[in-house]
């Protein structure tokens, strides 16, 4: 799940919202894909906008927000929104698109909340920024430009590269290099390594002062590594 809050000043027009999100999914093949099994074979399915099933979920909790006392409220409506969040994050059935949930939260006179939720599998970190900056140019009413490639063009030229030459001799390379016997990595340790190999681990929780937390991250960012 990549789930995301968006605060929202002033009145919202649900059904405004609702169709641009309906033009975005329309506009990218990825975000009306769903994965179904063929053979045992995983393959995706893009699916036509009039096939899918889209709406936008509707909550009011500003009812909520004028009931509680002004001494308790920001911690109580933070926590029934927290509770809200909670509960829109919930699995995803691949085999039904869209992979994609939102839900407008109305907190107070012309305070909203925009919860989005996508799965992992058809979308990344760059694909959010693309999403919301075309979203918000859509939403005012601009007009996008068409998409000459869409995730599948991606998907056959992978495929493609994948079976040229270059790439099979290295496949070959490595495969020899791996034939053999492969080493036990022996990194220095403060007790005997164990005859039988298992993988049962262990979790240590600490923390470390401000100034500490600095210097690693200055250590980390002369030597350009990460924390």
């Amino acid at each position: 799940n990549m789930p995301q809050i968006i605060p929202l000043e002033g009145e919202q027009d649900i059904t405004k919202l609702k169709d641009t999100f309906v033009q975005i999914i329309q506009r990218h093949e990825s975000l009306r894909t769903s994965f179904i099994l063929v053979e045992d074979i995983p393959h995706q399915k893009i699916h036509a906008i009039p096939e899918l099933t889209f709406a936008i979920e509707y909550v009011d909790i500003s009812s909520v927000v004028h009931r509680n006392e002004p001494s308790g409220a920001d911690k109580s409506v933070e926590e029934y929104i927290g509770k809200l969040f909670h509960e829109f994050i919930r699995p995803f059935d691949l085999s039904k698109a869209p992979l994609l949930r939102v839900e407008l939260i109305k907190a107070g006179d012309e305070k909203y909340l925009l919860m989005v939720d996508m799965h992992h599998i058809i979308s990344d970190g760059l694909s959010i920024g693309i999403f919301v900056r075309e979203f918000m140019e859509l939403y005012v009413g601009k007009q996008l430009p068409g998409l000459r490639l869409q995730y599948k063009d991606y998907s056959v030229w992978q495929k493609k590269q994948a079976l040229e030459i270059s790439i099979r001799q290295q496949e070959t390379y490595w495969e020899k290099e791996f034939a053999g016997e492969i080493p036990v990595l022996n990194l220095p340790t403060d007790f005997p390594r164990s005859v039988v190999q298992d993988f049962t681990g262990n979790s240590t929780c600490f923390d470390i002062s401000p100034e500490e937390t600095n210097a690693l991250k200055s250590i980390a960012a002369e030597h350009g590594a990460t924390l």
